[in-house]
This record gives C-alpha cells, sequence and structure tokens, in this order.
C-alpha cells in the first residue's frame, strides 16, 4: 500500500517543460499530447516513446520513464484522454481503457507528423489496459514497435467487481466523480447525475455510467465489449507486462500465467514487491522499474 500510494505522488526530479498539444477525435472529442521542449539532443527521426499514464496519474512512474527515455535520446510524449489531465470534455464520454479508437487516431497523427519514426508506447495501470486493448484490436496494423504495460489488470471485471480493497474503490471513483461533476448538465441530458453520483462501488458506477453510456444493458454485457483481453490473440506487437506480486488492486491470482506460455508475443515480469505502478526505494525515489522498461525497448530497437 505504501508503495502504491508513493507511486501516486511526484518525485524530485529534474523539471522537464511540456508543450501540451489538444488534438480533436472524429466525433469532436479532446484528447492531448505533451512533448518536453527545449531537448537538444532529440533528433526528429529519435524513436518514440508515448506514455499512457493511470487514472490518478502515477506521476511518480511517469517522471521515471521519461527521464529514461531523454537519457536514451528517445522522444518522449504524454498522452491523456478525455478528461484526464484537465481537458475538457466536448463530448458526453470519458476516457474508457477498453475503447482505444482516440488512441488510435493519435497514433495515426504521429505516423503522420514523424513518418519513417518507431514508435513504442507504455501503459500504466488503466494505461495498461487501455493499450492491451488497443494491441488486441488493431493486431498487425498497429503502427507499434513494441509495448510495455505496467501493473495491468488483466480481469477487470473481476478485479473492479471483487478483489479492489474499498479504499481504492473509494479513490477511483472520488477522481471519476470530480470530473463527471464539472460537466454535470453535458451528461445529465442522458444520464440521471445524481443517481450516478451517489453509487459508491465500481460495479454500480459502470452499471449507472458507463453501461448506459455504451448503449449496453448490464455489466456483464460491458466487460465483455471492454475487457483488456477481449482479443489478446490478436496481438502481434511484442508486449512485455509487469507487474508486482504484492499488487493490492491485481492480485497475484489474476495473473493470467498461460497466456504467457503460449503466446508468442506477451512476455510477463513480476517482482515481489512494488506495489501498484509503485515501484519505488523510498518516499523521494524514482520508479527503479522504469529503467526496466526503457532496457526493454531499448533491446528490441536494438534486434
Amino acid at each position: 500500500h505504501v508503495q502504491t500510494i508513493l507511486g501516486f505522488m511526484p518525485g524530485i526530479s529534474r523539471e522537464n517543460q511540456l508543450s501540451k498539444k489538444y488534438l480533436q477525435m472524429e466525433d469532436y472529442g479532446i484528447v492531448s499530447i505533451s512533448e518536453v521542449v527545449n531537448i537538444s539532443t532529440i533528433s526528429d527521426s529519435a524513436p518514440i516513446v508515448m506514455v499512457l499514464p493511470d487514472y490518478t496519474g502515477s506521476r511518480r512512474l511517469v517522471e521515471g520513464i521519461f527521464e529514461e527515455v531523454i537519457t536514451n535520446h528517445y522522444r518522449p510524449i504524454l498522452f491523456q484522454g478525455r478528461g484526464q489531465g484537465g481537458n475538457k470534455l466536448t463530448t458526453a464520454k470519458l476516457l474508457n481503457y477498453g475503447d482505444p479508437s482516440d488512441l488510435r487516431e493519435v497514433i495515426q497523427y504521429l505516423k503522420y507528423t514523424y513518418p519513417n519514426v518507431i514508435i513504442s508506447v507504455v501503459g500504466i495501470g488503466s494505461g495498461a489496459d487501455l493499450l492491451m486493448s488497443y494491441c488486441g484490436e488493431y493486431g498487425s496494423s498497429s503502427y507499434l514497435q513494441s509495448a510495455v504495460c505496467i501493473s495491468s489488470t488483466f480481469d477487470s471485471e473481476t478485479v473492479y467487481s471483487e478483489k479492489i480493497p474499498k479504499f481504492y474503490e473509494i479513490l477511483y471513483l472520488s477522481y471519476f466523480k470530480s470530473v463527471i461533476s464539472r460537466y454535470f448538465k453535458t451528461f445529465s441530458r442522458i444520464l440521471d447525475m445524481r443517481h450516478v453520483l451517489k453509487t459508491w462501488s465500481v460495479n454500480q458506477f459502470t452499471e449507472q455510467f458507463y453501461c448506459k453510456l455504451s448503449g449496453v444493458t448490464n455489466t456483464e454485457e460491458f466487460w465483455e465489449d471492454n475487457s483488456p483481453l477481449r482479443d489478446v490473440d490478436e496481438i502481434s506487437t511484442p508486449v512485455l507486462c509487469i507487474n508486482s506480486l504484492d499488487d493490492p488492486m491485481c492480485s497475484n491470482d489474476v495473473i493470467p500465467f498461460d497466456l504467457f506460455t503460449s503466446s508468442h508475443y506477451m512476455f510477463l515480469l513480476t517482482t515481489d514487491y512494488g506495489g501498484h505502478a509503485g515501484f519505488v526505494d523510498g518516499p523521494f525515489s524514482k520508479s527503479w522499474i522504469a529503467k526496466s522498461t526503457i532496457e526493454y525497448l531499448k533491446t528490441l530497437l536494438e534486434f
């Protein structure tokens, strides 16, 4: 739990100035990408490493990955979806880790902006689930050279319905409610928002919010369409999954170990300690898993 909480907090590191660019999606929704400015060591042909953070930010891990990416002269980019990182909502739709359509448009934009540049993506927590959904849904046409999923939940229905401790459940629901409350009128046109804001379990919130926005009748149908592993057999990108065996949200009995012995593209690294998207040595240290993450991407780039 200490590792997990520390992972939410920023570390003490050099400040990288970010330039945020807002992108309008096909349905007029708004997402953003942020790039580091004034880094002379990054060339136009440098490989891109895009980071998909957890809903709550995973700031310590994002900082560590950015520093490792810059050290290796790659181009780091931070992706933040609808309602995430202060992005305004122009549609009645939040970032949903089971719907990779926005991520697809962003990757296509990067391919257009940086033609012939190799793209790798690192997902953290819910960002890892989004990345896994993307790799499965788009298969061999993902445009990605490699991917890393850190602290993925794999079986999201089981994790969020049965495994998640109440403290983290309240933390996540508080985050979502703070976002949708700012756009109460927008969502009120299609949802009973007062009822949604009274829910204090992920299962109830999913049923009252995501199911109705998605047009499905129950949570079983929603998870069938949005599980990160729903198209796992279609993955054609080398994906490294990093999970701690003491993850308080995704316990080790949820990790599909059999998948990693049968798939040619899925690899698993487990650690004894690290919590959920934590992996820190102390209250002010960087996340040590960042170095392993970039070493994996670097090895595939060299290969």
